[in-house]
């Protein structure tokens, strides 16, 4: 299974590198790191309408997403703001941003729509959920379980849960994500919070597996203690 945590690593470590390539290029993506003696941001104007932001984003990652240089990898993502920060050896923790005015394309929209059902209405055990991801492409998102005591606040709707990211189900890496909605604006927030890897039994269904072997006791208690240092990390300041 690809490692997601260092996939993320090494975008963020050359994103600002490329940030200069990709405005001479008209490709997708720069990025700027919102350290003491950063840059000024190169926002683009399209993100205006993106009101939302952590309270503190000193020390983390900048980067402004927009999916349209026709490559594939996550070409049907809407553009969105997205913060990164490793607040720990190997523990990435994002939030991204868009807002429902910037879903113009089909599977943009689509995304939108399915990302605020999800909110309202979380799915079973099992239930794929890659396509309601704003941001993250190349790997398939399987909802586990609803994680209750996370909450962000200062938004409209949300909702807390652990889901299996992977490329080979139902071997997954255990992240904790939070949705969210504030107004027009969408915000998902992840953090890793392990492996679950066993070999699976001869027989055994993808449900009983992650039963079996994702959804302990304390992996859920880690689960929630991750999630509270999400959100304390990405506390939204007034917009």
């Amino acid at each position: 299974m690809h490692e997601l945590t260092v996939r993320l690593r090494r975008r963020v470590l050359t994103a600002v590198a490329a940030s200069l390539f990709c405005l001479a290029a008209g490709v997708s993506s720069i990025a700027v790191f919102a350290g003491e003696d950063a840059a000024p941001e190169q926002r683009p104007p399209l993100f205006d309408v993106v009101t939302v932001a952590p309270a503190v984003s000193v020390g983390m990652h900048v980067s402004y997403e927009i999916n349209h240089d026709g490559d594939g990898e996550g070409e049907e993502l809407p553009p969105s703001v997205v913060y990164s920060h490793e607040d720990a050896p190997q523990q990435w923790s994002t939030m991204a941003i868009t807002d429902r005015s910037l879903c113009r394309r089909k599977d943009e929209r689509a995304i939108c729509s399915d990302f605020a059902a999800l909110i309202a209405h979380p799915p079973a055990l099992d239930k794929e959920v890659s396509a309601t991801r704003i941001f993250g492409s190349g790997y398939v998102s399987t909802f586990l379980v609803r994680v209750d005591g996370v909450h962000i606040d200062g938004v409209d709707a949300q909702v807390a849960f652990l889901a299996g990211d992977s490329q080979d189900p139902p071997y997954s890496e255990l992240v904790l994500y939070l949705y969210a909605r504030k107004g027009t604006q969408l915000i998902q927030l992840y953090t890793n919070v392990g492996k679950c890897n066993p070999l699976k039994e001869e027989g055994e269904s993808d449900v009983a597996y992650y039963r079996r072997n994702c959804l302990s006791a304390a992996t859920l208690e880690k689960a929630r203690a991750r999630g509270r240092r999400l959100v304390e990390m990405f506390r939204l300041g007034a917009s």
